[in-house]
């Protein structure tokens, strides 16, 4: 394949080719590579992550001219329709500069064609050339995510949590009540607002489930008496005493009511019985309440990034 013009070759570099390591690793703007056999801690987490089954890595091109492979992009594929793109930041040259925004366009022709409603980008604040890039290459900027850390080990304060819900771990069974109740979380959310409806609610919640590793008994729905008024997905950190809080909601007409605050409480007391150390999050820098709430709870920011994307036209 090409969408390249006449400078450069676009191929897609598939498993077993003897440029697949080299590829990979320029992906994370790891250059060189170490020797075959081995690999930078990022690409053996990503490679983790493909032999248990929750991420592909079919979508890997590389932009060559003549024999040299001038720069590789990557959409790590995870169930749900939607894909993690890794793009070379060392953007050192206007060669490398032009042959990534032709890669990231055959890129996304690709994943259309694969399905996949949204690709995006995470990248470091001030990086100011690479965000060019993704706008020449048609992504468009959507927020800055904020990275907290919580110490699991430590009690916190005490706060006006609500004491009459019940708790509802996840079984295939109710599957139908984890949909609606997140959909419920949905109205007048200020956490990303521009991705609502784009993919549907069971494909979302299939992404969730193939972030870190995926333990039904740390998935819940709040009830209080027989409505849906809250949500929280908890998954294992692989190779850290670590939860990650891969979504929480709260139903728009419960709010305020101490719902957040009860299911905060309830991850934090779950994590101290597993000898967990820490809770983690990622929230949208624009989730005002949220970011306030966190606060309360002590989380500490601990990086940030910026979310680029792209979605399909079909959306």
């Amino acid at each position: 394949m090409s969408n390249g013009g006449d400078e450069f070759q676009i191929t897609r570099i598939v498993a077993g080719s003897a440029a697949r390591h080299a590829a990979l690793h320029l992906a994370f703007d790891i250059e060189p590579p170490p020797a075959e056999g081995t690999s930078a801690a990022p690409v053996a987490d990503l490679l983790a992550s493909v032999r248990r089954k929750t991420v592909s890595i079919d979508l890997l091109l590389g932009a060559y001219r003549g024999r040299e492979l001038v720069t590789a992009c990557l959409a790590a594929e995870s169930p749900g329709a939607a894909a993690l793109v890794f793009v070379p930041g060392k953007l050192e040259t206007d060669v490398k500069y032009r042959a990534t925004v032709a890669t990231l366009k055959s890129l996304q022709a690709l994943a259309w064609d694969r399905s996949i409603v949204i690709l995006e980008v995470l990248v470091a604040p001030g990086r100011g050339v690479l965000g060019d890039l993704l706008k020449e290459s048609g992504f468009r900027y959507l927020t800055r995510l904020r990275y907290l850390m919580r110490d699991a080990t430590r009690k916190g304060r005490s706060f006006k949590a609500a004491h009459d819900l019940e708790w509802v771990e996840y079984a295939p069974d109710r599957e139908l009540l984890f949909q609606r109740t997140v959909e419920e979380t949905y109205t007048q959310s200020q956490d990303c607002p521009e991705l609502t409806g784009l993919r549907r609610t069971a494909e979302v919640l299939a992404g969730h489930r193939a972030t870190g590793i995926f333990d039904p008994a740390l998935w819940w729905v709040a009830m209080r008496g027989d409505k849906p008024v809250g949500v929280m997905l908890l998954n294992r950190i692989p190779h850290r005493p670590v939860l990650e809080v891969v979504y929480m909601g709260v139903a728009h007409a419960a709010r305020r009511t101490g719902v957040a605050d009860a299911l905060l409480q309830r991850a934090l007391d779950v994590g101290a019985r597993m000898g967990v150390v820490g809770l983690s999050l990622a929230v949208d820098q624009r989730n005002t309440p949220a970011r306030r709430m966190y606060a309360r709870w002590d989380f500490v920011e601990k990086g940030a990034r910026d979310a680029w994307i792209v979605t399909s036209p079909r959306t």
